[in-house]
């Protein structure tokens, strides 16, 4: 991976977060809290200014957050936030229909956490109880249930652009795991790198060859890994790391939140790229 190019994305809000870009580059979906910390999801079409809410807290809802498209456009996976030890997930149609709620699950979505098919997304749950360990798990969307766990635990977990392999983490561990075409292991994960931080998110590029992973403790750090027995941790030269990258792009751009800038905390979108960057909003 070249030198890294970041630059805040236009017409959006400085403070928002969590960004998601649809499959046909069209719509980005993100997250934005009011002054009053009245959060919501919102989807904004590049070329107009349209901007829909598309989830908000009411009474009994939980703070929404963390949006993740379907690959075939259809469907927005998302979280509400409960309280520390309860996130639930839930899955609504972009243009229309209810929230389908899918139950309790660990924090947080990985970027790749739908299967290419759209029939599914694996999601770390609680084995035992909330804040104990995870397992990753495979939702069906049509189903709305959850089946076997994919492994004896995991939390982060995401499919590869083929959905053959599942890659996931296990605390400092990053495992991949290989898959039939209905989603279930073939075999026991192997051990793909052993971090001396716990992992706390991931993602594949288009292509399905490497994995982005980030390891947080005292200082978070970004690295970059090969899938195969040859592989070997490797820093994403560039990259700076108080972000949270959300999703890479098919023409190598990708979408993240800046944590931190000029030493004041906040949140704005930004774009990394191979050489020259573009922001998604000026095509």
């Amino acid at each position: 991976m070249a030198q890294v190019r970041v630059e805040p994305l236009k017409d959006i809000p400085p403070d928002a977060k969590a960004p998601s870009l649809s499959p046909d580059g069209k719509t980005l979906a993100y997250e934005w809290c009011d002054p009053d910390y009245s959060c919501a999801l919102y989807t904004r079409e590049f070329h107009g200014q349209d901007v829909r809410l598309f989830a908000e807290k009411d009474d009994e809802d939980g703070f929404p957050g963390e949006p993740r498209w379907s690959p075939d456009g259809k469907w927005i996976a998302f979280t509400r936030f409960y309280s520390r030890w309860d996130v639930r997930l839930f899955v609504r149609g972009f243009r229309d229909g209810p929230e389908l709620e899918f139950g309790q699950i660990f924090a947080d979505l990985a970027a790749n956490a739908w299967t290419p098919d759209s029939r599914f997304l694996v999601v770390g749950t609680y084995i035992d109880e909330p804040g104990g360990d995870c397992q990753p798990s495979l939702f069906s969307l049509d189903g709305i249930s959850r089946t076997t766990a994919l492994a004896p635990r995991g939390s982060i977990a995401g499919f590869s652009p083929d959905g053959r392999l599942l890659a996931y983490a296990d605390e400092r561990n990053l495992m991949p795991l290989r898959l039939t075409l209905d989603y279930q292991p073939v075999a026991p994960a192997q051990l793909l790198a052993r971090e001396p931080r716990e992992i706390s998110s991931l993602v594949w590029t288009p292509h399905g060859k490497r994995i982005v992973y980030q390891g947080w403790g005292d200082v978070p750090y970004w690295r970059q890994i090969a899938v195969g027995p040859a592989g070997k941790p490797q820093p994403v030269p560039g990259l700076p790391d108080a972000i949270d990258l959300t999703q890479i792009l098919p023409d190598g751009m990708a979408l993240a939140t800046e944590t931190a800038s000029d030493g004041a905390l906040h949140r704005r979108f930004c774009v990394q790229s191979r050489g020259r960057a573009k922001s998604p909003s000026t095509r």
